[in-house]
């Protein structure tokens, strides 16, 4: 490590957001207004069809997942009703 990056700031948290955004990898932008309906069959169809592909992963509570990163998959974190409460890339 070279003495610039230790003396550079860290990054703001708008500018990491703006980091994530650009980096869209799975289509998240499209799913966002999946955000707070309750995950059925139906809801799982339209979402593969608003982001093109059906690389869907549910994590509900307490749910056993692998710590594999793929950019390209979309992560539905579902709360115990089963509504989608975050949607992530990976």
């Amino acid at each position: 490590m070279s003495g610039a990056d230790i003396a550079r700031p860290p990054a703001s948290p708008a500018a990491t957001a703006t980091a994530t955004a650009a980096r869209d990898t799975c289509n998240m932008r499209q799913a966002r207004r999946f955000t707070g309906v309750v995950y059925n069959a139906q809801v799982g169809e339209d979402l593969a069809r608003a982001i093109l592909h059906h690389r869907i992963r549910l994590i509900r509570p307490g749910s056993v997942i692998t710590q594999d990163l793929r950019p390209d998959r979309i992560n539905l974190i579902l709360n115990d009703a089963g509504k989608i409460m975050t949607i992530r890339c990976g």
